[in-house]
């Protein structure tokens, strides 16, 4: 550090110090500014966000998959169970 900025600062602490700021107020200080930024930016993704609307969609994506795979356990279930016998024949010729 040059001695015009050990200069510069010592003239700025004491400008701090004698309006009753100290390194503890400016803590506090900035702790404030950033919960006021934090929560102003949570309350504004809330608001901007539909969380209806995605917890809406997510819930039925969960359920349209959890009726899918049922319904298709039951078919095989079901199937499985099922004797199937097939006969082929040839059509009968028509004549005209």
């Amino acid at each position: 550090m040059t001695v015009e900025q050990i200069e510069l600062r010592k003239i700025l602490s004491q400008m701090l110090a004698d309006n009753g700021i100290n390194r503890e107020t400016i803590v506090d200080f900035v702790k404030g500014v950033i919960d006021e930024k934090v929560e102003k930016a949570i309350n504004q993704a809330v608001h901007e966000t539909n969380i209806d609307g995605m917890v809406n969609s997510r819930v039925k994506d969960i359920t349209t998959r959890a009726i899918q795979e049922e319904v298709a356990r039951k078919v095989r279930t079901t199937m499985n169970c099922v004797s199937i016998s097939l006969e082929c024949h040839e059509p009968a010729k028509q004549e005209n």
